[in-house]
This record gives structure tokens, sequence and C-alpha cells, in this order.
């Protein structure tokens, strides 16, 4: 007897378990959604071979921009140097290759020559974008007419040429005047931010500048402009210049050095009235230029901010 009940409870309970709502048997956990992957293009840096063949836009002998492609470094238009359509092109031995604007691509710089026919031959400083692996010329920057090219590099974004050019009485075939040049390209602008030359004794020309340092944020309508110089400039004074940082100037206006001897080291220190500037970001530019042809010896900048 106890058998038999033993036996009708358990199929009675069983009976009660499979007639149980659905909804109170366990839910399984939901996978999470598996994620989608999207591969970022990876573009090859530009090479030597990629500026060979290049398109540049150029000015033309009328002065006009045009733009050319070059086949393995060089273009040529006209057969005769007399007549006003003559013009070659040729792209120059030294270039260079790094990151010129911040995207991670392998961009390019180098340097590139002009002929209309006559002895001059013209050389430009040219900066190239990787576009998708592809160059794109952006920014040129005339350097003078046959210099001496003595290197070119890319460091932490910087575009640095050392090269001897002219000074004002140098004779066309042979330049004298040895110079440094850093670059920055600024949008579609190399802008220069730094340059030095040598004196004809061998003295580094030079415009260290103290304040204000690259990237302050300058507030309360005057700004304080603070370094030294490694040779006095002629009569003792450099220029100054205010602009935006796309190029727009503003104010420019001479700025004195106090040197104990002409030509000697010498310091500055000034305060130049800025209230008329609205908030936006500027670059101070120092330069010391020459009074016989007004080119730049050695040149300084800081880049600030007004908020």
């Amino acid at each position: 007897m106890r058998f038999r009940t033993l036996v009708t409870w358990m199929v009675v309970s069983l009976s009660l378990v499979a007639c149980l709502p659905t909804y109170l048997s366990p839910s399984p956990t939901p996978l999470p959604p598996t994620p989608t992957l999207t591969a970022t293009p990876v573009f090859a840096p530009l090479t030597a071979l990629d500026l060979l063949n290049a398109e540049y836009t150029l000015l033309d002998s009328s002065g006009n921009p045009r733009t050319i492609r070059l086949s393995d470094g060089t273009y040529q238009t006209g057969n005769d140097p007399a007549k006003p359509d003559f013009w070659t092109v040729r792209l120059g031995e030294l270039m260079a290759f790094g990151d010129l604007n911040g995207d991670g691509l392998g961009d390019a710089v180098a340097t590139i020559a002009e002929n209309y026919g006559g002895t001059g031959v013209f050389v430009n400083l040219v900066a190239l974008l990787n576009q998708n692996g592809l160059p794109r010329h952006v920014a040129s920057y005339f350097i003078d007419d046959r210099p001496i090219l003595e290197s070119l590099d890319i460091r932490k974004g910087l575009i640095h040429l050392a090269a001897t050019v002219h000074g004002p009485d140098d004779p066309g075939c042979c330049p004298a005047l040895p110079m440094t040049y850093t670059f920055r390209l600024v949008g579609n602008n190399l802008m220069l931010t730094q340059a030095t030359s040598q004196t004809p004794t061998g003295q580094e020309r030079r415009i260290d500048l103290n304040e204000p340092v690259d990237g302050a944020v300058i507030s309360g309508g005057t700004l304080r402009v603070r370094g030294r110089v490694t040779v006095a400039p002629f009569e003792n004074t450099l220029r100054y210049r205010l602009s935006t940082a796309q190029g727009s100037t503003w104010q420019v206006g001479p700025l004195m050095v106090d040197a104990a001897d002409p030509g000697a080291p010498g310091t500055f220190d000034e305060s130049l009235q800025i209230g008329n500037l609205p908030a936006d970001e500027y670059v101070l530019e120092i330069a010391d230029l020459s009074a016989a042809d007004g080119r730049i010896l050695a040149l300084a900048t800081a880049r600030f901010r007004i908020p």
C-alpha cells in the first residue's frame, strides 16, 4: 500500500512540473552583439618616384599660375630660350619625407628649379601632402636665384633647410651668404618660423625670443616682447610683425635693441599694446632685415592666443 501511494505521489509531482508555465523556466542569457570592425585605410608614404612624376602649380614666365606634371623630374615648354614661351622645370636632388600636418601619413618636401631662358635659375621649396597615397602640391616658398643647397630634412613636423644664398654684393654666379631656414606648414602656406645667417667673419646672426613663449595665452591688452640677438642689427633696430595664424597682418613696427657696440650682442625688451586685437591665434615675428636689400638675415617667431 505504501508503495502504491509513493508511486502515485511521484506521478502527480512529475505531472505538476510538466504543467508549470514556461515563464518560470530560466531564460538563457543573451549574447552581446558581435562588434562591426571598420578597417582604417593605410596609405603608403610618398616616395622620390612620386615626386618625380607629380603635378605642381608654379608661376610661368608671365607670372601666371600654371599646373604642370613632371616626367622623371623634368618639364619643358618651348624650344627656343629666346622666346617668351620657353620654360624648363627640374626637381632638385634634395628631398625629405615625414608627416607635415599631423595626420600620420608620410608627406614630402623638395626643391624645384625654374629657368625662363636667361641665366637665372629660380629655386623654390615645395611641400607635398599625402592624399590617399598620392602627392598633392600645396605650398611653395622662394629661396633664391641659383642658391647652393646643402641639406633638407623634416623633424617633428618642421622643415629645416640649409643653403648659401646671395648677399647684396654677391654676383649672380656666386652666392656667399650661409643661411638656415625652419618652416612650418600652416594650411596651404609654408610659414618661415626661424632663420639664421652668418656674418663675413663667420659669426652666427641669430635672434632668441624669450617672451612670449610659443603657445602662450595673452590677456590684458599688453604683449611683452623680450629676447636677445647675437649680432646687433643696423641702427640697433629690428622689425616686429603681428599677424593671425592664417597670415593676415595686424601690426608692424620697429623694435629697439640695447647693445654696447655696433654689431655686438644685444637685448630687447618692449611692451606692445594689443588691446585692439580680437580673440584669435596670432604669430609674433621678429626679424633682422638687411639695410641694403631688405632680405631676412635672422628671424624668430612665437605663436600665442588671445582668449
